[in-house]
């Protein structure tokens, strides 16, 4: 298969932070790619600190394993290496935000963000391009959440083609209420240890 050409690209749609846009920087500002990147205004201002983050997390590890001489110092560097901080906050202007349900066009192509019902910020993109329907989308939900929304197509909208993340397609999950229960128990029960320090942070994804 023949290696894409960035500089053949002149659109990047992208559906939320961190893991479906960890290359970004990269493209960017490492490649030829000159054309317009997509996302909205929450997806670039999570994204901003995540990748700052990433970094400074990578910078660390990465002087760790050099100074243990660990044996996977090689490959943390060059992942170190594909782009820095600087990268990111130069590369920022160049990703324009659109708000979600506003419909968009570029050389000719229609599209449309959607939300997605997944974290802060995720869309789906309904792409209209030679009468054709396109519904590209990340990770999504359809359960009503606390703070989203659940994923929906606009009434009346006939899909042609559905180009979906799939990862936990064929995945059954335990209902919402079950796993609120058990993490609030989890909570609980770490809160109620004697050893736990009040000043200690607890945090998740």
């Amino acid at each position: 298969m023949a290696k894409p050409n960035q500089a053949n690209a002149d659109t990047r749609y992208i559906s939320f932070h961190m893991d479906h846009a960890a290359s970004l920087p990269y493209v960017l500002a490492k490649t030829p790619f000159a054309g317009k990147t997509y996302m909205t205004h929450p997806t670039k201002a999570i994204y901003k600190h995540l990748m700052q983050d990433s970094v400074r997390v990578q910078n660390t590890h990465t002087s760790t394993s050099a100074s243990s001489g660990g044996t996977d110092g090689g490959i943390v560097s060059y992942i170190h290496q594909l782009f820095s901080e600087s990268d990111i906050l130069s590369t920022l202007p160049q990703i324009q935000t659109i708000s979600f349900n506003t419909t968009h066009t570029h050389n000719g192509i229609r599209f449309t963000p959607l939300p997605a019902g997944h974290v802060l910020g995720a869309c789906m993109y309904l792409i209209e391009i030679a009468g054709l329907n396109i519904l590209f989308t990340g990770d999504y939900s359809r359960e009503t959440d606390r703070h989203l929304i659940p994923a929906s197509v606009p009434q009346g909208v006939k899909i042609d083609l559905l180009i979906t993340e799939s990862t936990f397609g064929i995945s059954t999950h335990v209902p919402r209420m079950e796993r609120e229960t058990a993490l609030m128990k989890s909570i609980s029960k770490s809160l109620s240890n004697p050893l736990v320090d009040e000043n200690d942070v607890l945090s998740g994804y």
